[in-house]
């Protein structure tokens, strides 16, 4: 296993955003697409 990467680090934070901002959604949410420099989730 390799040790984690500067770009891990910035999806993991990513993913903690989506799961807040898609909790703060009142209704459903189809497509959440988040960047921070060259990291996006979609």
């Amino acid at each position: 296993m390799s040790a984690p990467t500067d770009d891990d680090a910035v999806l993991a934070g990513l993913r903690r955003h989506a799961r807040h901002l898609v909790a703060e959604l009142a209704g459903p949410v189809r497509r959440v697409r988040l960047r921070s420099g060259h990291t996006a989730l979609e």
